[in-house]
């Protein structure tokens, strides 16, 4: 019998949650996986969200349906934006492909045994929150309306 690669009464927590709140979603795959997506409040407009479990903790990515392109102006420019955007944020990170310029935001969370809902609303909230902050000063340095630094201090004021 193959080896389990992650903890079921995490999955079972966190497809319990999202079956309370009426999602709609992709039951935990054999690897631990849980897929859904959200319909966001900027120009970003949505995003795929990614539930990954492992044996005693689960990693919430939000995968943003926009990419950096592949020009290393563009990417190095969007890199400036993501570290100046994770520059003291206390829990997840903005993250970047620098293959593809794919985006995204991820958040951890470490758990003895079934987190509950409130865990996973929490860590949930966190993310969407911080795409919903900063969506759309990113997608003006993606389409070069605005420096990183500029894009950053808007979306913080």
């Amino acid at each position: 019998m193959a080896e389990v690669k992650y903890s079921k009464a995490i999955a079972e927590s966190i497809e319990n949650y999202l079956n309370e709140k009426e999602w709609k979603f992709m039951p935990v795959d054999e690897n631990g996986v849980i897929r859904t997506g959200l319909k966001l409040r900027n120009k970003l407009k949505s995003v795929d969200i990614f539930f990954r479990i492992g044996r005693d903790s689960f990693t919430i990515t939000l995968r943003l349906s926009i990419g950096a392109g592949e020009d290393l102006e563009d990417l190095n420019r969007v890199n400036e934006f993501v570290t100046r955007a994770n520059y003291g944020m206390r829990r997840g990170c903005f993250e970047m492909d620098f293959r593809d310029g794919e985006l995204g935001f991820r958040i951890g969370q470490y758990c003895d045994d079934a987190p509950s809902s409130e865990a996973v609303e929490d860590t949930l909230f966190i993310a969407v929150a911080m795409v919903e902050r900063y969506g759309d000063a990113l997608l003006k340095v993606i389409h070069g309306f605005s420096t990183p630094e500029e894009a950053i201090k808007e979306a913080e004021s």
